[in-house]
């Protein structure tokens, strides 16, 4: 072989990568297979090839498109699976670690291998570059039980059911942008601190110096569809005197023992939310709609709920489980809120003290809520939650992000659901609601109380057509222990 030969063969193994070497190999073995073809060293050498491989190649040991270099711990049809694998386990909540993975392949191999090195695994994550490595979010096991087609249609089929209840109470007159409200709470403590800052490259360990108070904070939010939120409520834990002081203006505060919401609270936020929206409601005769989560305080609370109806507020509210899918300030509101919060504390303990209590934390609060509220993030909150504009179809678009959580055995789950948590729990409730106003024999419908939440139209429907003491009977039947279900690998 003389210099230029040499020098080609040097550049073909150069760009392996490239698909230079596969071409040459097929090329090599075209010229093999002719009847008047010279010897395998010869077409070797003007080709550029292994003289082996070719052989191998010739004789049917070899596959004809087989990789140059040491044979791979796993051919391209292993790896495609254990890619799809990884990434199946991650949608469901069961994604692995890099050390996983590594005795995921050896337990598949059959053998503690020593190929399985780091760099391997990183040449692994290069050759596939669908897969990362990502920060989790927790995901509680009763959030993935609710995820369900069936019970997320449901709870469209009730969405679309209360925007013709509002036309129908503000005659004829169509819901628009800014009478469709949307409320959440969310919890901030004074020790927050930010998750990443700045440090010295390779050290193992970088602290964040943080308050030493762990009081709790509750934080109730609205805003409408048009993109305007309205002025935040806090819930403490303690009475503190001037506890908003000069900012925030236009928000109240309550007390309640856990700092938590409860039924008093509710209440007392039903009544600060018909305030606040006097000034900018056009046309108060026209009904808002309300989306809400489920909590027992907010659906199952007849005084708040008479105070809405008093206002012409229609309340909706979420399936249990479901806000990270569905509610709006889940999507795209607190993410950034607690994001520039932590920020901002931060720069409240560099700069003035470390010292911090639930009294500064309106100071603090004030520049992270003008921030995450901005209309672009209320807007797109309520298109990705199917709000505004009304997505009737979200279900069937959004089925891949869902279907990872669906159990074959549904049917059952779905009774389970139905019997322990909708009967024993909603309905009971409801009834002893009811039952306290003395409602349950005056209705002639359902939906004919707009202060009723549209989600208990079947409860309401029963507790019509059925006796007091037939619905009690019913609500107590189901006694049988629950049946646990795991996710299997098939």
């Amino acid at each position: 072989m003389n210099d230029s030969q040499k020098k080609k063969v040097k550049n073909l193994r150069r760009n392996y990568s490239k698909g230079v070497y596969a071409l040459q190999m097929e090329a090599a073995l075209e010229e093999a297979q002719r009847v008047d073809s010279p010897k395998v060293a010869v077409i070797a050498q003007n080709f550029g090839v292994s003289r082996t491989s070719l052989d191998l190649r010739l004789k049917g040991q070899l596959a004809v498109n087989a990789s140059p270099g040491k044979k791979p711990l796993l051919n391209e049809e292993e790896e495609e699976r254990i890619v799809q694998f990884l990434l199946e386990m991650s949608a469901m909540g069961f994604g692995f670690s890099l050390v996983s993975v590594r005795k995921l392949i050896s337990s598949i191999l059959g053998k503690d291998t020593s190929s399985l090195t780091t760099g391997w695994v990183n040449h692994f994550f290069v050759k596939h570059p669908i897969l990362t490595i990502r920060r989790t979010e927790a995901f509680d096991r009763l959030r993935v039980r609710a995820i369900d087609a069936e019970i997320l249609s449901f709870y469209f089929m009730t969405l679309e059911m209360a925007f013709l209840k509002c036309k129908e109470l503000s005659g004829g007159a169509n819901l628009t942008a800014g009478r469709i409200l949307a409320m959440d709470e969310t919890g901030l403590q004074p020790c927050a601190a930010n998750r990443y800052v700045i440090a010295q490259k390779g050290k193992k360990s970088v602290q964040a110096l943080t308050s030493e108070s762990r009081d709790h904070l509750t934080m109730v939010a609205y805003a409408s569809a048009e993109g305007c939120s309205g002025n935040p409520f806090f819930i403490l834990p303690k009475r503190i005197v001037n506890f908003l002081g000069s900012h925030f203006p236009g928000s109240k505060s309550a007390v309640s023992g856990s700092g938590y919401m409860n039924d008093t609270v509710f209440e007392e936020w039903c009544e600060f939310l018909v305030e606040d929206l006097r000034p900018r409601r056009q046309a108060p005769h026209l009904w808002c709609l309300l989306v809400l989560d489920s909590l027992h305080s907010h659906t199952l609370n007849p005084k708040a709920l008479q105070i809405l109806n008093s206002a012409n507020i229609l309340a909706v509210a979420l399936p249990s489980h479901t806000s990270s899918f569905l509610q709006v300030h889940d999507i795209s509101i607190f993410g950034p809120l607690k994001k520039y919060f932590r920020s901002s504390i931060s720069n409240y303990a560099r700069e003035k003290s470390i010292h911090i209590q639930l009294q500064n934390l309106p100071e603090i609060l004030e520049e992270p809520w003008v921030l995450a509220n901005n209309s672009l993030n209320v807007k797109k909150g309520f298109q990705k939650a199917g709000i505004w504009p009304l997505n009737t179809n979200w279900v069937q678009e959004n089925f891949e992000a869902i279907a990872v959580f669906k159990r074959k055995d549904k049917e059952e789950q779905l009774k389970e659901l139905n019997d322990d948590r909708l009967l024993k729990g909603e309905l009971k409730s409801i009834f002893k609601s009811l039952e306290y106003l003395d409602l349950a024999r005056k209705l002639p419908e359902p939906f004919s109380l707009p202060n009723v939440p549209l989600r208990l139209e079947r409860a309401l429907s029963s507790i019509v057509s059925q006796s007091k003491e037939s619905l009690k009977e019913s609500l107590l039947r189901k006694n049988a222990p629950r049946k646990k279900y795991y996710w299997r690998i098939l």
